[in-house]
């Protein structure tokens, strides 16, 4: 047999092998697709002109590294909306102890301020109970004022020319109407009402506080005892008593010098101590 045949037999052994795995491995003989150009692009597929002739799918891959490039600039970088929103929510652990150290009122109320005082407990509530035709004082700041004037008392004890007194009976106006509420308003106001002292006790406390000095002349009483003597000849008025009630402005009465010195308490002392003593306003008609 010839060398060339030789050979020929020996390779027969190994292509049918390599024949066997083929089959069996499903391996398919390799072809040029159709749908390539002459430059091996896909027909009808964009192409990267910038990139050198790249395929979609390389630049599509790209442009997803670059999305999560730019992501993570913005996370790290800080100058995104994002960041911005994460830096203020930040911020607010900050603002939440700047406010529980006091910085605004709600702090207040969180660490626990001091307890009203009686005054403050009894203007509340006289402001907010006797209103309209039962009004006592013009505003909080008159009541607070007066208050602080009258004797303080003891809770619990009536009868006495006392803010503790007056207070016992704004808390039962808060629960009264009609003529009831009237008459609690009166003996919770600056006078008692002969419920919390006698008006002319109420007056001249307030008279031996604020018409006093040389700024009133001679509108003043000496002692406390001649200011109760000469209220106490006094007829009083048939209004009760009420700041929103004019009538009670004017007239020889005790209604009416107690209600110029309430005034006297915030302005012109000089001219409402001059009504309160019973100059002008309320002095006596000459057919009294």
């Amino acid at each position: 047999m010839s060398p060339l045949l030789r050979r020929a037999f020996s390779f027969a052994p190994l292509l049918t092998i390599c024949w066997g795995c083929t089959q069996l491995l499903g391996i398919e003989e390799a072809s040029v697709d159709p749908a390539l150009d002459a430059k091996g692009n896909l027909e009808g597929a964009s192409t990267n002109t910038s990139s050198g002739g790249s395929s979609a799918a390389p630049s599509t891959e790209t442009s997803g590294n670059s999305s999560a490039s730019g992501a993570m600039t913005s996370t790290t970088g800080g100058g995104s909306g994002g960041s911005q929103g994460e830096a203020g929510a930040g911020s607010e652990p900050e603002n939440s102890a700047a406010s529980a150290s006091g910085g605004t009122g709600t702090a207040n109320t969180t660490t626990g301020g001091p307890e009203p005082s009686l005054c403050e407990d009894y203007c509340h509530d006289i402001m907010e109970s006797c209103t309209g035709s039962q009004l006592q004082y013009r505003d909080q700041a008159q009541c607070m004022k007066i208050c602080k004037m009258l004797p303080e008392g003891e809770l619990g004890k009536i009868n006495e020319n006392t803010v503790a007194c007056r207070a016992k009976y704004v808390g039962d106006a808060r629960y009264g109407s009609g003529t009831e509420l009237d008459a609690y308003c009166r003996r919770a106001g600056p006078g008692g009402a002969g419920y919390c002292g006698s008006n002319c006790e109420g007056y001249c406390s307030l008279m031996m506080h604020v018409c006093t000095g040389s700024d009133v002349g001679v509108y003043k009483f000496d002692s406390s005892e001649a200011c109760v003597e000469a209220c106490e000849a006094l007829p009083s008025s048939d209004e009760g008593y009420a700041v929103s009630n004019p009538l009670i402005a004017d007239g020889n009465h005790v209604e009416c010098r107690l209600f110029h010195v309430t005034s006297a308490a915030m302005l012109d002392p000089e001219e409402h101590c001059e009504h309160a003593m019973g100059v002008t306003l309320c002095e006596a008609t000459s057919s009294e």
